[in-house]
């Protein structure tokens, strides 16, 4: 029986890789004016005319992107939690798709939260 003054210590995670893992959740903001900047780069440099293939790299290179680093955050989960990678591969594709679409609402957000800063600070 725990004595009632004692504090209870609980085992606490590895400091260092949860705040990568906050960086790493805020890295795919950074993703969509990357994805825009190549996206007018490929525009002026390659001539490209179709505005839809430029889109569509774009798009593709930005949820790729996501995906390596919704995997890697994954692994860093599971480091935290001691689960041994081999028994959780299903679990670290269902993360990383989770991961990527939540990044769809979260990356949008910060880059609008940015954006009115900067306009209100000009």
């Amino acid at each position: 029986m725990n004595d009632p003054i004692t504090p209870i210590q609980h085992n606490s995670g590895n400091k260092a890789i949860t705040i990568l893992r906050i960086f790493l959740w805020l890295m795919p903001a950074s993703f969509i004016p990357a994805a825009i900047f190549l996206a007018l780069l490929m525009y002026n440099i390659i001539r490209i005319q179709d505005e839809e293939i430029l889109i569509g790299f774009s798009v593709i290179v930005a949820v790729c992107a996501t995906a390596c680093v919704g995997y890697f955050d994954q692994r860093l989960a599971l480091m935290q939690k001691k689960i041994d990678p081999p028994h959780s591969k299903k679990e670290l594709a269902r993360w990383t798709v989770i991961f990527v679409i939540a990044q769809i609402i979260i990356a949008p957000s910060i880059c609008y939260i940015a954006a009115y800063g900067y306009c209100s600070i000009m």
